[in-house]
C-alpha cells in the first residue's frame, strides 16, 4: 500500500477472540457465587448481581469485569488515511504542520477486517445470563428448606458447567483472518473520496469488530491524544446481507447516535429497530468511551456500497461542527 502511495499505519491491539474463554470465565464467577451462598449468603448474592451486572455491561457494549479477568489474544488494526497521517494536537511541528496550527476535524470510518457477513453476535448474552441463573437460584434457596435448597444450587451449578461446555463446544477457532477483504473496500473508500476533501478522513481496517469490539477499544484509547473526541467522529460499518443503512436504536438500551451523524447520514435509510435482539454495533463502544459514533449495518465492497460509504464520509466531514 505504501509502494502504491497510500499513507499506511500498522497497529497492535488485544482482543477477545473466542467466545469460549469469557464463557468459562462467568460460568466460574456464577458456580462460585452458588457455591459460597451455601455458607454466606449475603456474600453469593452480591458476587452473583455482580456478575449479572457484568453480563449487562458486555452487552451493552462495554468490557465487564469478568472479561477483564479472561485471556486475550494479538491482533492488528489497519489505518488508511486520504491524505498525510493525523495531526498531533499537542504544540508541534509535526509532518505535515507548524506549531499552534488550528485544529482539523477528523471523521474515522471503522470495518472489520474480516467482514463475516452475519448479524452481530449475541453470545455475549450468555454471561447476563448466567449470572440471572445465579441470583434467582440463591433467592430460591433462601425460601426453601434445607435440602431443596442444596439441591436447588447444586442443580444451577451443574447446568451452568453444563450450557458452558456447549458454548465451548460449539464455538470453533476463527478461520485465518483475511484482511484482504477489508483492505480492498478500505482502499476502494479512499479512492471514491473526493481528493478536494478539506476535513480529515480515515479509513480503519479494524481487528476483532465482533463480539465485544475491543479492536475499537485498543485503537481510540492509544490514539485518543491524536484522535480527541472533542474533534473526532467515528462511523462503525457492518458488512452484510441488504443495502447499507443507519442504526438509529442501537444495543439493549436503544441508544440513539449524535444528531449531527444522523443527519450527515440523512441520504442512508434507517434500519428498522429490532425488538428482539436488537443491533448492536461498535459504535456502542466508541460512543462509551466519549466519541460521537454512529453504526451502519448491510453492504458490503461493490459499487453502490462504496458510493453510499464514501458520500456519507463526505457529509459527516462537511457537516461536523
Amino acid at each position: 500500500m505504501v509502494a502504491d502511495g497510500w499513507t499506511a499505519e500498522l497497529q497492535a491491539t488485544v482482543v477477545h477472540r473466542r467466545l469460549a474463554p469469557t464463557v468459562a470465565g462467568y460460568a466460574l464467577a456464577a458456580i462460585t457465587a452458588t457455591l459460597v451462598s451455601t455458607g454466606w449468603p449475603t456474600v453469593g448474592g452480591v458476587l452473583a448481581v455482580s456478575v449479572l451486572l457484568g453480563g449487562i455491561a458486555d452487552l451493552a457494549g462495554g468490557r465487564s469485569w469478568v472479561r477483564h479477568l479472561t485471556p486475550r489474544r494479538g491482533h492488528r488494526n489497519v489505518l488508511l488515511w486520504a491524505d498525510e497521517k493525523p495531526p498531533d494536537p499537542a504544540p508541534g511541528p509535526w509532518p505535515g504542520g507548524t506549531p499552534g496550527a488550528p485544529h482539523r476535524r477528523q471523521v474515522l470510518l471503522l470495518i472489520p477486517d474480516h467482514p463475516a457477513f452475519r448479524t452481530m453476535s449475541w453470545g455475549t448474552g450468555l454471561g447476563a445470563l448466567f449470572g440471572a441463573v445465579a441470583v434467582a437460584s440463591i433467592v430460591g434457596s433462601q425460601l426453601t428448606e434445607a435440602a431443596t435448597a442444596m439441591a436447588l444450587l447444586a442443580g444451577t451449578a451443574a447446568g451452568l458447567v453444563a450450557i458452558s461446555l456447549l458454548a465451548m463446544a460449539v464455538d470453533r477457532r476463527p478461520a485465518r483472518p483475511k484482511s484482504a477483504r477489508g483492505v480492498a473496500a478500505a482502499r476502494a473508500i479512499v479512492d471514491a473520496l473526493p481528493t478536494s476533501l478539506v476535513p480529515r478522513v480515515g479509513i480503519v481496517v479494524i481487528g476483532s469488530m465482533e463480539p465485544w469490539f475491543d479492536g475499537i477499544e485498543v485503537l481510540l484509547r492509544s490514539r485518543r491524544r491524536r484522535m480527541p473526541p472533542t474533534d473526532t467522529d467515528v462511523v462503525v460499518w457492518h458488512p452484510g446481507p441488504g443495502p447499507v443503512r443507519v442504526v438509529t436504536a442501537d444495543g439493549v438500551f436503544r441508544r440513539a447516535p449524535a444528531r449531527v451523524l444522523v443527519e450527515a447520514m440523512s441520504a442512508i435509510p434507517p434500519m428498522p429497530p429490532r425488538w428482539w435482539r436488537p443491533w448492536r454495533t461498535g459504535a456502542l463502544r466508541a460512543r462509551g468511551l466519549g466519541w460521537s459514533a454512529v453504526g451502519l449495518v448491510g453492504g458490503g465492497n461493490d459499487p453502490e456500497s462504496i458510493r453510499t460509504l464514501a458520500a456519507a464520509m463526505v457529509a459527516a466531514a462537511e457537516r461536523s461542527p
